[in-house]
């Protein structure tokens, strides 16, 4: 009989310190639940893109090969074929490396937002680190819309006739180009962003943890179009 009480009586004593600890834990178990939802819902939309893309890459196949029809030259219409498949690969490419490079770039800041949380809990004023983290995290959402716009993007070619073939198709492969350029521009800027969040974490008084090195975007080059 003494065992039983003595047991209950341990667990009168640590069933409210359990409790704690939920509590304590409910605020991480949360944001982890939600972030995986994020994840989810992520994956759903990006399935979702990639759908849409095909059917439209599928449309615009479909298209060209209708105003290729009026191409009697058969070379010519190989030529237009063959520019417009690597204008589609060239597009895939450069936005699947910059869609690495910003997955690489969030890790860092991952890291960065970490440890700015521990020395905060530490004392260490990061007021500073947590405006560069937040400036970051707005610059890699706006970058990642819109490499997912570009990678959306189905660059057709307005072809009404043999006479305006040369100048359609470079006028569309420029446009190709620039696109992929002012993409470039934004994911310099976001690399930016993030080295500034990571360099003003080591700059913070009673920082002494190595910094993580900020992974640099992935480099467009259009040269070859």
């Amino acid at each position: 009989m003494k065992k039983v009480v003595a047991i209950l009586a341990l667990l009168a004593v640590a069933s409210p310190a359990f409790a704690l600890e939920r509590a304590n834990n409910a605020p991480a178990m949360a944001a982890k639940v939600a972030k995986q939802e994020a994840r989810t819902a992520a994956k759903d939309t990006i399935a979702v893109a990639k759908a849409d893309l095909v059917k439209a890459r599928a449309a615009a196949m479909q298209d060209l090969k209708a105003k290729l029809a009026k191409i009697k030259d058969a070379k010519k219409q190989q030529a237009v074929t063959r520019i417009d498949d690597n204008m589609v690969a060239l597009n895939k490419k450069m936005t699947d490396k910059d869609e690495e490079a910003l997955s690489k770039l969030s890790s860092v800041l991952d890291r960065v937002s970490a440890r700015s949380d521990a020395a905060s809990a530490k004392g260490v004023d990061i007021t500073a680190v947590k405006s560069a983290i937040d400036a970051a995290r707005t610059a890699i959402t706006n970058a990642s819309a819109a490499v997912k716009a570009q990678a959306m993007k189905v660059y057709a070619l307005p072809i009404k006739d043999a006479t305006t073939l040369k100048q359609v198709v470079g006028d569309t492969r420029q446009s190709l180009r620039n696109d992929l350029s002012a993409l470039q521009t934004i994911m310099k800027s976001t690399q930016a962003s993030v080295r500034n969040a990571a360099t003003t974490l080591a700059q913070t008084p009673r920082i002494n943890d190595e910094v993580p090195e900020v992974v640099p975007p992935a480099a467009t080059s259009t040269t070859n179009q």
